[in-house]
């Protein structure tokens, strides 16, 4: 046990020399398991204290073979490998495009000639062009915002009970 001792003091002497020696090339997993292995070599075999350090530099050497082998076994792909893994989201085709342009026109167009001129620019302001609240309509149109909510409600209930148009949602819906 005295050998055991006597290595643990002189590694813990030359420590951060040693760690100093290595600097930028210092691999820590192969430094701690070389002082692992030359601790139970100090006990198995007669080493002379005097050989400590250049025994040390050895199992380092070793050590660290085995580590940047490990480390090569293992793939570290960067960033672009997983992007290029990704599923690509499926875009609609120009067929299903053309199909939800031609049923928004066709809606557009029912409103306009079934309703008030002021209710389907509400309802195309509210639901297809800008997406404005009923605060803004309701400033825009002079007209109170429960108004506009309650025909543009109308209106979309119409649409909705439309056998036509649902049908044709039903094939286009994205």
């Amino acid at each position: 046990m005295k050998r055991n001792s006597l290595f643990d003091n002189w590694f813990v002497y030359n420590y951060q020399r040693l760690r100093n020696i290595f600097g930028r090339y210092l691999h820590e997993d192969a430094f701690h398991d070389a002082y692992l292995v030359m601790k139970r070599e100090v006990v198995i075999s007669e080493i002379p204290v005097e050989s400590f350090e250049p025994y040390f530099f050895g199992v380092y050497k070793k050590c660290k073979l085995k580590c940047i082998h490990k480390d090569s076994c293992y793939c570290f792909p960067d960033n672009e490998h997983f992007f290029l893994l990704m599923q690509e989201e499926e875009t609609p085709s120009v067929e299903v495009l053309a199909a939800s342009d031609k049923l928004v026109y066709d809606i557009l167009l029912f409103v306009k000639k079934k309703y008030p001129q002021t209710d389907y620019e509400l309802f195309r302001l509210k639901e297809y062009e800008a997406k404005c609240s009923y605060r803004h309509l309701s400033a825009y149109a002079g007209i109170s915002a429960s108004a506009i909510h309650r025909r543009i409600s109308d209106i979309a209930d119409t649409i909705r009970n439309h056998e036509g148009f649902s049908k044709r949602y039903a094939h286009v819906s994205m």
